[in-house]
């Protein structure tokens, strides 16, 4: 009787850098030097430390004015923040590891951190004056975890910077060097502005100069969001609390009683007031205007879009310069912007998502889910830059009316009037209540209800291509937005009570890293087996595809 064959015993799997079974990052680090924060890195924690407690103060003098406590008690609390200052520096440290990157940091509670350099989604740095006078960063580095970012490092020298995204590039399975061409697409596709070579490494694929920048902030309202930020400054330190203190004294008071007598002699012509009161509004548009100019083009001074191997990076700012750094295959979704002004004058702007990140206002800050990738450029160079960035679209069409898109429901134009009428109604009993016959002026709402819903339905449209779907929406403007099938989270189809009456649904497509205040794959007032089908043929289309971030 013969012995039995020996059985092949399966080797176990080597452990993974997330999976070590015995060793700490202690215990592996040994190889790799710790590294500090740089001497000046101490400087600027002593200084964020210290600004808040001197913006309070600043506050304070501006609302009370000098309070000698006040003044006191915020001074007694400089000395402790000053001391955690040093001991959050002192207490920080970091390693630079084949395939992760270990940060070490917390004064009571320590914290050992292993970030892998391939899930590593976002690279940003931010660099305010003094960081630029002093040639430092603050870098930010993201996952596609959401939130805050995974860790921020302030501040590190320029030299530290390039040797921690070297060390980042070579972690990454697949990744490139930087000087290698791309032969997912060539410049010659784009526009001739985009066919430049930046000195500084890397192919520059847009520069946005000031006079763009100054369009921009003409043809949006950013210039609103600086007068509500002065207005509740102002409210808050108690501007607006007595208005008695703006009336004019005793003093002034003959001289006034005099100007309104002469006044009432007056015969006011009615097209007077109105020229007074349109050259009124037309000043303040025009400050807002000016003010939205000078804000966007200080926030996006110097905008360069620049690719390096598989990574996009863009530069933009004034005072504070920001630096993001996002690979190409991280993109989760791409949206366009047309508002009315840009699409008369054949423009718009296209923003990314990642993964990683969580959103801050207008998705602009390092950090934000939603990056810039063009805040202004020619529409017909849309195409060829989302064939530059985004080559897992497959973009076909030479332009994206050409795509076949797909209406809504035929009974979505009615629904929309119906909703729009009621509005109107509402509006119109309250201002009978409130203005008397005056408020049937509100009537004049009407055709603008039924334009709006006529304008919408012939925009807003759906399609599908071979690898991607596609999701546009507007009225006045139009936000256009496209999703991978191999980024498709999720796949919802929702029914509100008035849906189900009408036999309609909507279906939202959910990515990793979703923002929820963006422009998304929400295709809404869709047929209910339309609805089904569009699921079904994404789902299968998702799943012959492997997910990854």
């Amino acid at each position: 009787m013969s012995d039995p064959a020996p059985q092949e015993v399966p080797k176990s799997p080597e452990p993974s850098a997330f999976h070590q079974p015995s060793e700490r990052p202690e215990d592996r680090s040994e190889a790799a030097p710790l590294r500090r924060l740089p001497a000046i890195s101490l400087l600027f924690l002593i200084f964020g430390a210290v600004r808040s407690l001197a913006a309070v103060l600043v506050f304070v003098f501006i609302s009370r004015g000098f309070d000698p406590f006040m003044t006191f008690a915020i001074g007694l609390l400089l000395i402790p923040s000053v001391i955690g200052a040093v001991a959050r520096y002192l207490a920080f440290s970091y390693r630079l590891e084949d395939e992760e990157l270990v940060i070490r940091d917390g004064i009571l509670t320590r914290k050992v951190r292993s970030v892998p350099y391939a899930r590593i989604q976002n690279v940003d740095l931010v660099q305010n004056l003094f960081h630029r006078l002093l040639k430092v960063a603050v870098v930010r580095l993201e996952t596609a975890s959401g939130g805050k970012p995974e860790a921020v490092i302030h501040v590190l020298t320029l030299p530290a910077v390039d040797e921690l995204r070297t060390h980042i590039l070579r972690g990454k399975p697949g990744s490139r060097s930087p000087t290698v061409s791309d032969p997912m697409g060539s410049a010659h596709d784009l526009a001739p502005s985009f066919d430049t070579r930046d000195p500084e490494g890397g192919e520059q694929l847009l520069s946005i100069p000031v006079g763009r920048l100054a369009l921009l902030g003409l043809l949006s309202n950013r210039g609103m969001l600086v007068i509500a930020a002065v207005a509740g400054l102002a409210q808050q330190a108690g501007f607006f609390d007595d208005p008695t203190r703006y009336l004019p004294d005793s003093a002034q008071l003959p001289k006034l009683e005099s100007t309104f007598q002469t006044l009432k002699h007056v015969t006011w012509n009615p097209l007077w007031i109105v020229a007074a009161l349109v050259t009124l509004a037309a000043t303040l548009l025009l400050f807002t205007r000016l003010l939205s100019a000078l804000w966007v083009t200080v926030t996006l001074y110097g905008f360069k879009l620049q690719q390096d191997g598989n990574d996009l990076r863009t530069e933009y700012g004034l005072l504070t310069k920001v630096t993001a750094t996002v690979p190409r295959k991280r993109i989760q979704l791409l949206s366009i912007k047309e508002s009315f002004l840009q699409r008369r004058w054949g423009l718009a702007s296209v923003q990314i998502e990642t993964a990683g990140g969580g959103a801050e206002e207008n998705g602009q800050g390092p950090g934000a889910a939603r990056l810039w990738l063009a805040p202004i450029m020619d529409r017909p160079a849309l195409v060829p830059l989302i064939r530059r960035t985004m080559p897992q679209i497959h973009l076909r069409a030479d332009d994206l009316p050409e795509l076949d898109w797909q209406p809504l429901a035929p009974r979505a134009r009615l629904r929309l009037m119906r909703r729009g009428f009621a509005l109107v109604l509402v509006l119109a009993i309250i201002s009978v209540l409130t203005l008397g016959v005056w408020g049937l002026l509100s009537a004049l709402l009407i055709p603008l209800v039924a334009w709006h819903a006529q304008r919408y339905i012939q925009q807003t449209a759906w399609a599908v291509t071979d690898h991607a779907v596609l999701f546009r929406s507007g009225a006045w403007g139009l936000r256009t937005s496209m999703v991978p099938f191999a980024k498709i989270q999720g796949l919802r189809i929702v029914q509100s009570p008035f849906d189900r009456r009408n036999r309609m649904a909507s279906v939202r497509v959910d990515t990793a890293g979703a923002n929820p205040s963006g422009h998304r794959i929400d295709v809404p007032y869709l047929e209910t087996r339309t609805a089904h089908r569009l699921v079904e043929r994404l789902e299968d289309e998702a799943a012959e595809l492997h997910f990854s971030w």
